[in-house]
């Protein structure tokens, strides 16, 4: 994860930084793309003859959630990247799908025009625009006009602040500057550093929140920990706090106070006439025993002074911090003294909160750790989970028993321990918890053992690979102690015995391929060689093809000693133009034919593979894919017909406003294309696109990233 305590790192621990890594290690540069556009003479047919299943787990992180400022029981929630946009008209306990038209969407703020409701915003956290509503969520509108596309974190949209008075008016604040719209939405424009005090200062181009006083004042908190203002109308801006070093993470105001959070968990409260006078009211930093617990969120309900202010704040933090400075907290006292309210929430993360504006009593709050949203109707002294209608998981670790098909393991998310991990003996119809291998840490990888279900190799966000023995409940043992992450685990199609695993150094930005010929009792780096993908061959034991850097060329590579020794197959002068090579398959009945994903959307396909690499002839295929790096490439075959399925993944990295996303079909050698996204709602990006092992040709099983865990029946 990132260094700084960054909110939207602990919110996504970003695991698009694969492929950021991946590039950085093949010499590429990120932001270039495949733009020529699609071609005159592509046909992409229509969707038919195949079916998309829900199968959970339900719940998932919801980093924005707020109740309607008049309709009574109406909540609006935002599940992470790729979940969607939710409503619920019962105080939380049920919830819809609402932006049935846009997908991929993911917001950190939620915003209701206060002068007309009807009017809802919802900007995209990672840089993809914003969905605009005029008639209360009927329809949407997405517009991208002004503000950044997406690329890298700068771009990151993490709050929107609507002027009281003239609504019309919005600030837009991001990683990469400081963003207003005269249109309600439809336009926006940066607002020049230089016009911001200290705008020659470095975090002045990083904004984090902001908010609107009654009298149209405008707050605006930065990444260096400076305070600003804006009066309503006004073209001056005034410094409130200088600068602390210390990105500020949330602003929220009552009639009598103004408070401001920190990202290390410092809240601090001002007058209306921003005299001194603070209070540090959890976490706060010169406190024994500080640690850097994050404040998410703040909401505030003014008293008749400001000591009888009520505040709600919303903390996280990993579980070897003390249990008693994270969580969800209510102060009656404008923070003297503060609750900690927990009874019926499990985890310790907790992202967003929303008070019911006409009763207090109505409290909802989005969980990160995977248990959904939780809402209370006593004023916080109980709360109850409501996940059984939402789907705000990602499906990172996926795996599926090959002696017993209904029996899945996996992970929704990873890093810092606010992930969980789910199993299913149905197929998905129910599902289970259990703990991570490591504490504070997440699984990116899980593989099961084909000859015994008990034995599980899991590859860890930042502490290696795990092996239990008994099952998901371990206990289990750490055989690989490194700083490493392992995001595939794939085992020999002849032998099963021969496992590889793909891992990515985070010292070194490094990738490194290790090899077990034990079952994953132990495992051997292959050195001297970065690996991004493997595929055994299908017939021929020890041999496969690894996409990778040996030493300064990058190609794909053959090699029939497990991976020991390499043959470079030709594609080497490809590489940079393509953004380097993501994803590799044999066709199971003809093992000379391979395709080949790169980093950019680029597919390319051989007939005449040999181990020798001598010969090998490379097509480059005409897809709808753009701009996007390619997770998963399969081969099916079935009815007679060999059939290839491209995967896409896309995020706050690697994804642009002309990015092609979602599942692709081919059935004739890939001259033509199906897009299989009719049903795939509310997300389209891969991290796995996995046959089922019992329907290898025509069943597939999609791990989300966002949107949940999803099974794909196709027998077009």
């Amino acid at each position: 994860m990132r260094s700084e305590m960054d909110k939207k790192a602990f919110l996504k621990i970003n695991i698009f930084v694969i492929f950021l890594l991946s590039s950085i290690v093949l010499g590429l540069n990120c932001s270039g793309e495949n733009t020529g556009g699609l071609p005159s003479s592509l046909t992409v047919q229509p969707p038919s003859s195949y079916l998309w299943t829900q199968i959970g787990p339900t719940g998932g992180e919801f980093p924005s959630i707020v109740f309607h400022p008049t309709n009574k029981g109406e909540v609006w929630a935002s599940g992470d990247d790729g979940s969607g946009l939710y409503k619920s008209t019962d105080y939380g306990a049920s919830w819809s799908l609402v932006n049935t038209g846009s997908v991929n969407q993911a917001s950190f703020s939620i915003r209701f025009d206060p002068k007309n409701p009807s009017r809802i915003y919802a900007p995209n956290e990672y840089g993809r625009g914003m969905l605009r509503s005029t008639d209360g969520g009927n329809t949407w509108i997405a517009t991208q006009s002004g503000l950044p596309d997406t690329g890298d974190q700068t771009q990151f949209l993490d709050d929107l602040a609507i002027n009281p008075i003239s609504t019309n008016i919005i600030y837009a604040a991001t990683h990469g500057g400081l963003y207003v719209s005269n249109d309600y939405g439809a336009n926006f424009t940066l607002v020049s550093a230089s016009a911001l005090p200290g705008g020659t200062n470095p975090g002045s181009t990083s904004f984090r929140a902001l908010a609107y006083m009654s009298n149209g004042n405008l707050l605006v908190g930065r990444d260096d920990g400076v305070l600003d203002i804006l009066p309503n109308n006004g073209t001056t801006w005034s410094p409130l706090l200088p600068s602390s070093g210390v990105p500020i993470g949330a602003i929220t105001v009552t009639s009598n106070a103004v408070y401001v959070g920190y990202l290390t968990g410092a809240i601090y409260s001002y007058t209306p006439t921003f005299g001194t006078g603070s209070v540090g009211v959890i976490n706060n930093s010169g406190t024994t025993g500080f640690v850097s617990t994050n404040t998410i969120r703040i909401i505030a309900k003014s008293g008749a002074t400001a000591a009888l202010d009520t505040l709600w704040v919303g903390t996280f933090g990993a579980t070897t911090y003390p249990s008693s400075r994270w969580g969800f907290f209510q102060s009656t006292n404008g923070g003297s003294s503060w609750n900690q309210l927990m009874n019926g929430m499990t985890g310790n993360y907790i992202f967003s909160v929303a008070v019911d504006p006409n009763n207090s009593n109505n409290i909802i709050v989005g969980s990160g750790n995977v248990l959904g949203i939780y809402r209370s109707t006593n004023g916080g002294s109980s709360f109850t989970s409501s996940n059984a209608t939402t789907y705000g998981t990602a499906s990172m670790a996926v795996s599926q028993d090959p002696s017993n098909p209904q029996r899945f393991i996996v992970s929704n998310t990873a890093g810092a321990g606010f992930g969980r991990n789910f199993l299913t003996l149905n197929g998905g119809a129910s599902w289970t918890i259990f703990t991570d291998p490591a504490p504070d840490d997440g699984v990116l990888s899980f593989d099961i053992d084909p000859t015994n279900g008990n034995n599980i190799l899991a590859g860890a966000y930042k502490t290696g690979m795990w092996r239990s023995t008994q099952g998901v409940n371990g206990p289990w043992t750490h055989i690989i102690n490194v700083n490493q992450l392992f995001d595939r685990i794939i085992r020999d199609k002849v032998n099963a015995a021969n496992v590889y695993a793909v891992s990515t150094n985070w010292s070194t930005a490094s990738t490194s391929l290790y090899y077990s010929s034990n079952g994953g009792l132990s495992f051997t780096p292959r050195t001297a060689f970065s690996a991004i993908h493997i595929a055994p061959h299908p017939t021929h034991l020890g041999e496969g093809i690894v996409l990778g850097n040996n030493g300064s060329v990058i190609d794909a590579f053959a090699s029939s000693d497990f991976f020991a020794t390499r043959v470079p197959l030709g594609l080497s002068s490809k590489a940079q133009a393509e953004g380097g090579f993501t994803a590799v398959a044999f066709n199971p009945l003809n093992p000379e034919e391979v395709i080949v994903g790169c980093g950019y959307g680029g597919v390319y396909k051989t007939t005449n593979y040999n181990s020798t690499g001598t010969g090998v002839n490379w097509t480059k295929l005409t897809t709808p894919v753009t701009s996007i790096n390619i997770r998963e490439v399969l081969i099916a075959n079935r009815n007679g017909k060999t059939v290839y399925y491209v995967a896409t993944m896309g995020g706050s990295y690697g994804f642009t406003p002309n990015s092609t996303i979602g599942l692709f079909r081919s059935l004739d050698g890939g001259a033509t294309w199906t897009s299989l996204d009719n049903g795939l709602f509310p997300a389209s990006f891969f991290w796995s696109m996995k046959p089922d092992v019992s329907s290898p040709s025509n069943v597939f099983y999609g791990g989300m990233w966002g949107g949940g865990f999803m099974k794909l029946t196709d027998n077009q």
